[in-house]
């Protein structure tokens, strides 16, 4: 404890529990254990947090990579809402774009096309 009263932080007891969590990716599907090799299987606690984490950084890279950037651009867990003032085409290569940035996530990607709002 230091003089303000706070313990200190061990990082490595906690970097070693989240690699041994992420790691041991199992599940349980009618009655028998798998274990996942790729990607992180769904029902744990802590996979929301997970994939929050993953999909912010992924997004800050991405979006700072992308030739266009969207006006707006909101997430909230699987959902995106993006506000795009390029034009349709520009955005088919900015849905391109970040399918190819990781090939490993699946967007399934709706536009809608609005010209005015009245």
């Amino acid at each position: 404890m230091d003089v303000m009263g706070n313990y200190p932080i061990y990082d490595d007891p906690i970097i070693e529990l989240l690699e041994l969590s992420l790691k041991s990716n199992n599940f349980l599907f009618n009655d028998e254990w798998f274990i996942q090799k790729v990607g992180t299987s769904m029902g744990m606690d802590w996979t929301p947090y997970y994939a929050d984490v993953y999909m912010a950084k992924f997004e800050k890279e991405a979006l700072l990579k992308c030739p266009l950037k969207p006006h707006t651009y909101f997430r909230y867990l699987d959902n995106i809402f993006i506000i795009w003032p390029h034009g349709k085409d520009a955005f088919s290569e900015f849905q391109f774009f970040l399918i190819h940035m990781n090939q490993q996530l699946n967007f399934n990607l709706l536009s809608v096309l609005i010209r005015s709002i009245i």
